[in-house]
């Protein structure tokens, strides 16, 4: 499908589009967070996918049910971090 077959879509037609577009990013992006927890463990590094923690390396030390807490590598801070478990990246 390119842009002229989405210029000749009425907009109820487009609205059911959008709808099945977003359904499947919701779909891929919930088995993209499983497949991270199933590999995720206490003590692991990984990237967060924020601004805040950018470019940090941080170690897992909680995983929750849709969220992990996060604390910076080799931070002498108490700071912790709760990210869901979606914007975690394993290094």
């Amino acid at each position: 499908m390119d842009i002229s077959d989405l210029q000749s879509l009425t907009i109820s037609e487009l609205k059911i589009l959008r709808n099945e577009c977003n359904k499947e990013i919701k779909l891929r992006s919930d088995q993209e967070a499983i497949e991270t927890k199933r590999d995720l463990f206490e003590g692991m590094e990984v990237k967060v996918d924020h601004p805040k923690v950018r470019g940090k390396i941080l170690i897992v030390e909680k995983i929750k049910r849709t969220k992990a807490s996060l604390k910076e590598k080799g931070s002498i801070s108490a700071q912790s971090w709760n990210v869901p478990i979606s914007m975690i990246e394993i290094i």
